[in-house]
């Protein structure tokens, strides 16, 4: 219910910059967004307190994906996970057309 929440209001705000009407799609994933922007870090944050936080209590050390799931955790605690996620799609989509498409002629 909180991340619906802040999902909510980050979805207000970005809709209030934009100065233009959206497609009820548009609003629909714009919100969709938000709410998982923030769904997402609650579950690791979840995670990391009920099932990390006892083991490292107990001497357990942190490994790999540990660091990358609190990065993943700030990203999202902040407002940036879509914008990440957005990004790392946009830039996998250009090496996939470059790839698929062959080499251009470069003259």
């Amino acid at each position: 219910m909180l991340s619906f929440s802040l999902g909510y209001i980050k979805y207000k705000d970005t809709y209030n910059r934009s100065g233009k009407s959206w497609a009820w799609q548009q609003k629909f994933l714009e919100l969709w967004n938000s709410f998982v922007n923030f769904a997402v870090p609650g579950l690791i944050g979840y995670y990391f307190v009920v099932v990390k936080w006892p083991l490292l209590l107990g001497g357990q050390d942190l490994n790999t994906a540990d660091i990358i799931l609190m990065f993943v955790l700030i990203l999202g605690l902040f407002g940036h996970l879509s914008v990440m996620s957005y990004n790392i799609t946009v830039g996998v989509e250009t090496i996939l057309r470059r790839v698929l498409d062959g080499p251009t002629h470069r003259g």
